[in-house]
């Protein structure tokens, strides 16, 4: 798994499809990462037009944008690494309302690619801009 500060670095816009990943640092992953990088994309593509709604796109970028703006004291840890967000305490906040949707299913789609909790909500929020 990669920190998300080292994949931040590499999201580099929004474009066509999964191509959302700077090519050198994709090119620079094993053949295993890559599939699985590439597996979580398609997931979370498809789960953009799952929900009968609007899709999780736009959950997708709030979750990111409220796990960014998350901090923890104890720990001295903050923005997506950790996933601070989605514990217990940061979702009662009246602000994270709706984001336990989103958290359970950034969870799901995590531990099925094997891909960290916070690269999984990055690429998400990238891919649910795609559909705004």
């Amino acid at each position: 798994m990669l920190a998300f500060c080292r994949l931040s670095a590499c999201i580099v816009s929004v474009r066509a499809q999964h191509n959302i990943y700077d090519q050198a640092w994709y090119n620079g992953l094993s053949a295993t990462a890559q599939s699985q990088y590439d597996h979580l994309a398609e997931d979370i593509t498809q789960k953009k037009t799952e929900d009968h709604y609007s899709g999780f796109g736009p959950i997708f970028v709030r979750a990111a944008f409220h796990a960014s703006g998350t901090y923890h004291k104890r720990t001295n840890t903050s923005e997506l690494n950790g996933g601070n967000f989605r514990h217990r305490t940061e979702m009662e906040h009246s602000s994270n309302n709706c984001l336990d949707t989103a958290t359970a299913e950034l969870e799901k789609l995590a531990l099925k690619n094997q891909v960290s909790f916070a690269d999984t909500v990055a690429i998400a929020a990238s891919l649910g801009l795609q559909e705004m």
